[in-house]
């Protein structure tokens, strides 16, 4: 999706609240539209610090002081039917995985379904919560935590990393943040414009491990060798095993790092 497409006023993040710490952004953002209180699209929570932070399937998101980015992006994505939402963890992984491109020479990839790799650890973790009708998807939550500056991780995450551990530099918060919106902004609108099939073809392209012969786990430990052909627009992922296709959701298979 093309950088020169110009867009004259930006919207996400043009409402930033950024607080000093907070519990969870998605909460936050949950909250505020839960009261029914008046969130313009594209609104952005947003803190340094965050203490109880959320991942896929329950799992916690560390955030010590000042080191990372924790964030919520408000969406009304009703263009995008129900069965389409896995667009939007394409959309967000995407535009994380661009923005981070920019300060590494380092392979930058995403990881199914939702996480962005820097080589072969974990650099950010996005989790989507929406609020659906039969036909539409109302509001869209957006969270996303992004390791920047913090420089050690307990021997329980042995696979993550950040942006200041693979570059050997210091990152400014505020400028990444700021970078990332109109990465976000150009995938939303071309989702809006009816692009999902360009969006697909990029984020297949970004797919770590795609086409390559690797180890997966079900949730019972068997292992097994398959190929990762791809992802389905319902966001369930495509293995080949012994010429063979099979599809699956998040919670029924996992990639062995």
């Amino acid at each position: 999706i093309s950088m020169s497409d110009q867009i004259n006023t930006l919207f996400i993040g043009k409402v930033l609240l950024h607080f000093p710490s907070l519990d969870s952004t998605n909460k936050a953002a949950s909250e505020m539209l839960a009261n029914k209180t008046a969130v313009n699209e594209g609104t952005v929570i947003s803190t340094f610090h965050q203490f109880a932070g959320r991942g896929q399937l329950g799992s916690t998101w560390e955030c010590p002081p000042k080191k990372n980015i924790a964030m919520s992006i408000v969406l009304r994505p009703k263009f995008l039917a129900p069965v389409h939402q896995f667009s939007l963890n394409c959309i967000a992984a995407l535009a994380v995985r661009d923005t981070l491109a920019q300060y590494t020479e380092k392979q930058v990839s995403v990881k199914w379904p939702n996480d962005v790799l820097i080589e072969d650890k974990k650099v950010c973790g996005i989790l989507i919560q929406n609020t659906l009708s039969s036909s539409q998807i109302l509001t869209s939550v957006m969270g996303i935590g992004i390791n920047i500056n913090q420089d050690f991780f307990g021997e329980h995450l042995p696979h993550a990393t950040s942006l200041k551990l693979e570059t050997g530099k210091t990152h400014d918060l505020k400028s990444i943040q700021a970078q990332f919106f109109p990465f976000l902004e150009r995938y939303y609108l071309s989702l809006k414009q009816g692009n999902s099939r360009r969006i697909e073809t990029a984020y297949r392209a970004q797919l770590y491990a795609y086409k390559e012969a690797r180890v997966y786990q079900r949730p019972n430990g068997e292992r097994f060798e398959a190929i990762a052909m791809g992802v389905n627009t319902r966001g369930q992922l495509i293995l080949r095993q012994n010429d063979v296709e099979k599809t699956y959701n998040l919670k029924e298979v996992s990639l062995v790092m």
